[in-house]
């Protein structure tokens, strides 16, 4: 720590934390803690979310400026934003899956959650045809894909 105060070198982002724990549980409350500080940034805050789809897309071009390479929005960060945009924003909850499926088209995750988002709209067409792109792309045998087989299917026999 003396020594890193002492250099202070630029740009460089760290901290010193000195944990009660045993000498056991610091290892990996230590490695947590600083996994969580190193990738901080990759959290993208609920108020940046709500925002949209372009303020999501802008807050991943910062990252890439600040890193200095280019930054992939990860599928989960789709996942998790379109499931906070669903609950007051539906429609850009659906812009910001269809985005994540230009970035990542072989994820059976965005196929299955734009079917649930149409399929709460009551865009039953279009849940149909998601839920099964969904089983396509998923893991044979999965429960991913058997309950993705079961949505589609289900929503065929109503019709």
């Amino acid at each position: 720590k003396n020594l890193i105060d002492s250099l202070s070198p630029k740009n460089l982002k760290w901290k010193f934390e000195l944990m009660p724990s045993s000498h056991v549980d610091v290892l990996a409350e230590g490695i947590y803690s600083g996994l969580k500080f190193v990738f901080n940034d990759f959290y993208i805050p609920d108020s940046v979310v709500l925002k949209g789809v372009e303020e999501i897309k802008g807050y991943y071009a910062g990252l890439d400026k600040a890193y200095d390479f280019k930054v992939k929005i990860p599928v989960g960060a789709f996942g998790e934003s379109a499931g906070i945009l669903f609950q007051s924003k539906p429609e850009e909850a659906v812009n910001l899956l269809r985005c994540g499926l230009t970035i990542h088209p072989g994820s059976a995750d965005l196929h299955g959650s734009l079917g649930e988002v149409y399929e709460y709209l009551d865009q039953t067409e279009l849940a149909i045809k998601y839920y099964k792109l969904a089983f396509e792309k998923s893991v044979p045998k999965s429960a991913a894909s058997r309950k993705y087989q079961y949505l589609s299917k289900k929503f065929e026999d109503q019709k």
